[in-house]
């Protein structure tokens, strides 16, 4: 069990260190240097002609640097640990959030589906019974994965897409205007250690084949994703406690549902 902070233990420590460093491995060097300069004093102390006193003083000099410098590093070696154990203990403390996107893991998922059949004015469509028709199909979602780094549970994370680019034919990114920052989860999301979130943030039906956002696709963002290109997609996601996250992720569209890739953007390309 660790001893109290009290400044008894913090001198045993102190002492322990400086006999480590006076009779041990780490002595040689201040013994060298005490006998180099040493040398240096008896030979002065030979040349001048002082009073004996004044000789024997410039003959203590090596040994009293010798002793201090192991005392400020025995200071120093003290410190150093215990503050290497409070950086630590700081960092198993700290709620640490990490996002990541691999299409070859869960972010890119093909699932069944249930679809709701609509006519072609969109309105819903009933059996004879009164029930709404609904047929089997299939979606794909496009997802990121947030963990946490520590053993901290990292509560009450907001996730917003915050900006889309598309890639046009000259080979750079256009930003696509939108209304706002487009919230992905209506709830907070708590991420807790060893048990990964994820966050949907696109979505493909195969009964209609168009790539929508998730959670709702606001009115002037009805057609952002007509085209068969790549969508540059930065994502936000803001914890109740620490530092906010982002992430980018480009996605392929190839105007199929089945066949979309992605990647995450370590370092994005300017626009």
């Amino acid at each position: 069990m660790p001893e109290a902070p009290t400044f008894s233990a913090f001198f045993r420590s102190a002492r322990v260190r400086w006999s480590e460093t006076v009779t041990g491995s780490r002595s040689a060097s201040y013994v060298i240097l005490a006998a180099i300069i040493g040398i240096v004093n008896i030979g002065l102390a030979a040349s001048i002609n002082e009073p004996l006193s004044v000789k024997l003083l410039i003959g203590i000099v090596p040994p009293t640097l010798f002793f201090f410098v192991a005392f400020v590093y025995a200071v120093f070696s003290v410190w150093r640990e215990e503050r290497k154990a409070v950086i630590a203990l700081d960092g198993r403390l700290s709620a640490v959030l990490k996002l990541n996107f691999d299409q070859h893991s869960d972010g890119i998922v093909l699932v069944p589906t249930k679809v709701p059949e609509q006519d072609e004015h969109g309105r819903p469509v009933f059996d004879a019974g009164g029930m709404q028709v609904i047929f089997d199909s299939h979606g794909a979602y496009i997802r990121i994965r947030l963990s946490t780094l520590t053993d901290v549970v990292v509560r009450g994370c907001a996730t917003f897409v915050t900006r889309i680019d598309k890639l046009n034919t000259s080979g750079r990114f256009d930003t696509i205007r939108m209304p706002g920052a487009h919230r992905l989860a209506p709830t907070f999301v708590d991420v807790f250690p060893r048990v990964p979130q994820t966050i949907d943030f696109l979505q493909a039906s195969e009964s209609d084949n168009r790539l929508v956002l998730s959670a709702g696709t606001p009115f002037v963002l009805r057609d952002a994703f007509s085209e068969s290109t790549t969508y540059r997609m930065t994502i936000n996601v803001i914890p109740q406690t620490g530092p906010d996250q982002v992430i980018v992720v480009e996605v392929d569209w190839r105007g199929q549902w089945n066949t979309i890739t992605g990647r995450e953007v370590i370092e994005p390309l300017p626009c």
